[in-house]
């Protein structure tokens, strides 16, 4: 035994002290608390990485099940913003769409029935069709116009038919389209399928005064109705330049603008008009002649029903003093017909869908985007 009043010492069966044992115990309890840290972050970590991996999953089934429709698809309806539709080989439409609210689900349908469940927890979605547009250029039947003669009533018709018409031919006739005199020509029966008259031509030539005066105006009409035989609606006009017009007997064309836009009817009456282009003084203001026939039985005749007629008070009334008398004329008309022709078109071919779809569950976030080309069948 020590001296009195000395320090306690371990024993030599090797005890530890109080503080040695308080000691201890402080830093087991440290490590056990660490240990708890690290387990608990090793069950969160786990948590996250499944649930990381189900919204990939979720991402992964989405994409797959579009690719599969888009890839199979006939034709591409539209695809925008949050919305593609498409035809499926059987005739189907199949439409992705969004519902709910935020986060919303992906839901597919067919045509009008249930609508199935794509994917959930979308945060975002974005479709956008690609498209690339291209032309190409074709010969093909397409509807064109073209100019044909609608009547004529000319010297070369005379010739060919003097012997069943009977006509009496005088190459120089003497009417004279004075400052107040119209020569009309009447006629009706067209052929069927003329969109309008673009030209007129007559057989005129410069009289007492060379060159002429005046322009000559030559107009259209429609007749007026319930068969009145007297001019009604201006359907187009135009005029033979004045210098153009010589001392011989030559065909003159007006090209015609049309003042109303008007199918010829074939059951409609029409009337070539022409004039001076001047009005009043009482002089001859056109010095015009027309090459004429006359005393010609029309029935035969191979214009159905044509006949002359002239005014000398500004169309208010017309003399048929000469409805047997014929001038030559000729009358254009635009008809429809289908011609060979190039053709140039532009085609849009669909090159695929872009898209763009964002999962979220909580603080995990799955991004998944790219381009799905579209294979038509």
């Amino acid at each position: 035994m020590g001296p009195a009043g000395s320090p306690s010492r371990r024993s030599s069966a090797g005890g530890f002290t109080l503080v040695e044992v308080l000691i201890a115990s402080a830093i087991a309890a440290l490590l056990a608390t660490a240990m708890a840290y690290l387990f608990s972050g090793i069950l969160n970590t786990s948590r996250s990485s499944k649930s990381t991996d189900d919204l990939s999953r979720d991402a992964q089934l989405a994409v797959s099940l579009m690719r599969r429709d888009i890839e199979s698809a006939t034709s591409i309806v539209g695809a925008s913003g949050n919305k593609l539709s498409m035809w499926a080989p059987d005739g189907s439409k199949i439409t992705y769409g969004m519902a709910g609210t935020t986060p919303d689900s992906l839901l597919r349908q067919i045509d009008a029935g249930t609508k199935e469940l794509v994917a959930a927890n979308v945060k975002s979605l974005q479709f956008s069709l690609n498209t690339i547009s291209r032309t190409y250029t074709a010969e093909e039947l397409a509807p064109d116009t073209t100019i044909t003669i609608l009547r004529s009533f000319e010297p070369g018709d005379w010739d060919g038919l003097i012997a069943v018409t009977h006509c009496d031919y005088r190459s120089a006739g003497e009417e004279k389209v004075a400052d107040h005199d119209i020569a009309g020509i009447e006629f009706w029966n067209a052929p069927a399928g003329f969109l309008g008259i673009p030209a007129v031509e007559v057989r005129v030539r410069a009289k007492d005064h060379y060159p002429c005066e005046e322009d000559m105006i030559v107009k259209v009409f429609k007749a007026q109705a319930y068969g009145a035989r007297y001019p009604d609606l201006l359907l187009a006009q135009g005029v033979i330049d004045r210098f153009e017009i010589d001392t011989g007997y030559d065909w003159h064309r007006a090209d015609l603008i049309q003042v109303v836009d008007a199918e010829i009817d074939p059951l409609e009456r029409y009337w070539v008009v022409v004039e001076s282009a001047a009005r009043g003084g009482g002089t001859y203001a056109g010095h015009v002649q027309y090459e004429r026939i006359e005393h010609c039985d029309s029935g035969e005749w191979p214009v159905n029903d044509s006949s002359f007629r002239e005014s000398n008070n500004d169309g208010g009334s017309w003399s048929s003093s000469s409805y047997d008398e014929e001038a030559f004329y000729r009358i254009w008309g635009w008809t429809a017909v289908m011609k060979v022709k190039e053709v140039t078109h532009v085609v849009t071919d669909t090159l695929g869908i872009s898209y763009e779809l964002i999962l979220k569950r909580g603080e995990d976030i799955e991004h998944s985007a790219g381009f799905i080309a579209f294979q038509s069948l």
